[in-house]
Parts: C-alpha cells; sequence; structure tokens
C-alpha cells in the first residue's frame, strides 16, 4: 500500500504580519504540503471547514509544488481533510493557538472501492 504525506503548517498571523501571509490580513493561516511516498508533489483537493461558521472551502494544490495556503479569518479551530489519488485523510481538528506554530501530519489512507459482484472479472467477449 501507497502512503502519502501530508504536512500542514498553521499559525496565527497577527497585526505584525509574516512572511507567509499578506500583513494587512490577521487570522489563521494554513500552509500545507502533500507529497508520495517517493517526495513527488501530488495534486490534492483539500477541504477546511472553519467549526466557528461551519463553512467549508476546497482548494486545490499547485500540481508543480504540492502546496497549498489558505488565509482563513478570526476562528482558531478549522477541520482538515485532504483528497488525492485515490487517498484520503480523515478529519483532523486544528486548533491554532495566539503566539504558537502548529505543525501537523495527516496519514492519507486508500480509499476502499466497493466491488460489483455482478462485474466480470476478465475481458468480455460478445
Amino acid at each position: 500500500m501507497k502512503n502519502l504525506r501530508f504536512t500542514l503548517f498553521a499559525f496565527f498571523a497577527s497585526a505584525a504580519g509574516s512572511i507567509f501571509a499578506n500583513p494587512m490580513e490577521e487570522g489563521v493561516v494554513i500552509l500545507g504540503e502533500i507529497k508520495s511516498s517517493a517526495g513527488k508533489p501530488i495534486v490534492a483537493k483539500i477541504y477546511i471547514t472553519d467549526v466557528c461558521t461551519n463553512q467549508m472551502k476546497e482548494i486545490q494544490t499547485d500540481g508543480d509544488k504540492g502546496t497549498f495556503q489558505f488565509q482563513g479569518g478570526e476562528c482558531q479551530t478549522y477541520i482538515v481533510e485532504a483528497k488525492a489519488l485515490g487517498f484520503k485523510s480523515n478529519g483532523q481538528v486544528v486548533t491554532i493557538g495566539a503566539d504558537k506554530m502548529l505543525v501537523l501530519n495527516l496519514k492519507m489512507e486508500e480509499e476502499k472501492i466497493a466491488e460489483d459482484k455482478n462485474k466480470p472479472t476478465k475481458g468480455v467477449t460478445i
């Protein structure tokens, strides 16, 4: 079974800004990266749900780098999920403190596809 490595960096941007966020905006910033076990970037869809407003945002990674960035609001708790190449992660609750940076690795598991028992296993000749 293949594994995908999903690394997430999350922090709370202050009024002073940071090198990762727009210095004019405050709030949560989530940076992520998804790579194969061989270290190659993966195109994936990331689903981030703001727990305070219950709104979900879908983000696609940059295909060349396997990275993404999310600028959140004042809420400090988010649920992060990812899907890529037949893999998915379970939802992970992320709480970002005002003065700390969080590094999170989500476990990506192979999605189980239900098999059709009536489907032929070999080629069909007509």
